[in-house]
């Protein structure tokens, strides 16, 4: 059983921490925004989920901290 003094290459933070992951998190975020705003079939009430999840997701990865 791995103590806390051993990094794991497999947690949550380390995933999140990498620099390519957060920009590629929020490339995709950003592309589900635009083709929002874009093609205007896709404002539907059931696609504002999609677009308040990206938003969030977005905001998350831009506003996290670095510990």
């Amino acid at each position: 059983m791995p103590t806390s003094s051993q990094s794991d290459s497999n947690s949550t933070g380390y995933y999140f921490d990498n620099p390519s992951t957060r920009v590629q998190h929020m490339l995709g975020n950003a592309l589900v925004i635009l083709a929002f705003k874009v093609d205007k079939s896709l404002r539907r009430q059931c696609n504002y989920y999609f677009l308040n999840l990206a938003i969030s997701d977005f905001l998350v990865v831009l506003l996290q901290k670095k510990f």
